[in-house]
């Protein structure tokens, strides 16, 4: 099974319509899509290089609606739709923000539902106030796992990812993505030393 994560050179890969995702971004998705239904306003925090992209598109697969990104600058564009999915809050325009605090604040009369996503940076406080707030916390070994086996395949189960995540605990997806790529150039047989000797190399 393919797995796909927050890459730039990484195509998207869909399975069954969605991406695959690693345990943690699964689980805040899962949220998030609760979330819509429940809410008008969401806004899902996710730190850079954290899979947020990833993660929006995963439940837009599920939902519908219309996805906007990089970041939105027609701001008619976000009339559009039941469900209006806007990636990089963080990287609007001051020139946007009053518009966009209005659109949020008349969301319900609106019957429009928006789904935001940032990184934690840069939030505009109209929204942040207003929405119900997702955000996803570091990767855990599980996860660690799950990146490794896309980049090394069977030889993943080589490694103890648990061990990694102990002595670098908030690596990023490139950081891991780097690390295993490294690690199977480098070595016939990975091997957990020789992963934490690279990443101590940046530490």
């Amino acid at each position: 099974m393919q797995n796909l994560f927050d890459l730039e050179d990484e195509p998207f890969v869909f399975i069954r319509g969605s991406p695959v995702l690693t345990p943690a971004q699964a689980n805040i998705a899962a949220q998030l899509t609760a979330g819509i239904a429940a809410a008008d306003v969401n806004l899902l925090r996710v730190a850079p290089g954290m899979g947020r992209t990833t993660i929006l598109r995963s439940v837009h697969a599920q939902t519908g609606g219309a996805f906007l990104a990089k970041p939105v600058s027609n701001i008619e564009a976000l009339k559009q739709g039941e469900i209006v999915f806007v990636d990089d809050l963080h990287l609007l325009p001051p020139t946007a923000h009053a518009a966009i605090s209005t659109l949020v604040d008349d969301a319900e009369a609106s019957g429009t539902k928006f789904v935001l996503a940032a990184s934690g940076e840069n939030e505009l406080p109209a929204v942040s106030q207003r929405a119900a707030v997702w955000e996803m916390e570091n990767f855990a070994p599980a996860d660690y796992a799950a990146i490794a086996e896309y980049y090394l395949g069977n030889e993943a189960a080589r490694l103890d990812m648990t061990r990694v995540h102990n002595f670098a605990p908030a690596l990023t997806v490139d950081q891991l993505k780097n690390a295993c790529l490294w690690l199977g150039l480098r070595e016939a047989t990975p091997d957990t030393d020789s992963m934490v000797q690279y990443l101590r190399r940046g530490f």
